[in-house]
């Protein structure tokens, strides 16, 4: 896939899907990041999501994280950091970084939004882009997510 393509499946679909984008060894840095972030976090660290129930979404700090931004920028060529320079502002900002953990056990979510309704003036003057890493392979048996084309 070509970064016009995955620009393109963004704007007509709303969403586009980047395989392999990180390498094993970068998955496995991250999630020993992610887990070093969890043994030190309090309960109140955590943000709300609509089922917690072995659900936790932690925001993370950029400082330790800047060398997993940019191999996520770097990954598989750039193909990251092309679509996004091919979609968003050059100002845009980085407004959430976080890490959500699925435990064993974990009862299946509604389906749902991430990002709040948009007011009309707000998806008029803004973009919203979230890009979801899996660190581990998920069977269809646990439930991965699933991308609506055209709801977002």
């Amino acid at each position: 896939h070509t970064c016009e393509d995955a620009v393109l499946r963004l704007e007509q679909l709303g969403f586009t899907v980047l395989p392999g984008l990180v390498s094993p060894s970068d998955c496995d840095a991250i999630c020993s990041l992610v887990d070093s972030a969890r043994a030190k976090a309090q309960d109140e660290d955590y943000t709300r999501i609509h089922n917690p129930r072995l659900r936790k979404d932690l925001p993370l700090p950029l400082h330790p994280f800047h060398k997993v931004l940019s191999a996520l920028f770097k990954g598989k060529n750039g193909q990251l950091k092309d679509v996004l320079e091919s979609t968003v502002a050059p100002s845009a900002a980085l407004v959430e970084f976080a890490a959500m953990t699925i435990l064993p056990g974990a009862p299946a979510q509604p389906v749902h939004q991430d990002v709040h309704q948009a007011t009309r003036l707000e998806r008029e003057n803004a973009r919203y882009i979230t890009v979801f890493v899996s660190l581990c392979d998920v069977p269809d048996i646990q439930g991965p997510m699933e991308l609506w084309a055209g709801t977002h």
